[in-house]
């Protein structure tokens, strides 16, 4: 089925204006066909960071805790799922605000590196929870 969102009966700023809630959660892509976009310059974002920058900057204005579910799949993190916090507390997965995910990512992108297999099934099970 394909969907149209011109055939909304609302625009995304009216859903804001009425009071829904946002909350951002973020699932990054640890895998080894993504190596190139993880490579960190202490002078430049990499496309992870670029990424992450330009959506969060304007979604987290809307998310009423700026607390953000942080996740990876893929890697070396130690796990029995395909699915892990990037602050290693499974118990509380949440980071605060775009320097929390930043730092998070930028801590998780030194310490684990990238392998495969690409699967996404316990993040989405994860964030939809």
């Amino acid at each position: 089925m394909k969907i149209d969102i011109r055939d909304w009966p609302h625009s995304f700023l009216e859903y804001i204006r009425g009071g829904i809630q946002i909350n951002v959660s973020i699932a990054i892509d640890f895998t080894a066909s993504n190596g190139s976009l993880h490579n960190t310059n202490p002078n430049q974002d990499n496309e992870y960071q670029k990424a992450m920058r330009s959506v969060c900057e304007i979604v987290l204005e809307y998310d009423s805790d700026k607390k953000v579910p942080l996740y990876g799949f893929g890697g070396s993190f130690p796990r029995d799922k395909h699915c892990y916090p990037l602050n290693e507390d499974s118990n509380d997965p949440e980071v605060y605000n775009l320097n929390g995910i930043m730092d998070t990512y930028e801590k998780a992108v030194k310490k684990y590196s990238l392998s495969a297999p690409t699967n996404m099934g316990d993040i989405l099970k994860e964030t939809n929870s």
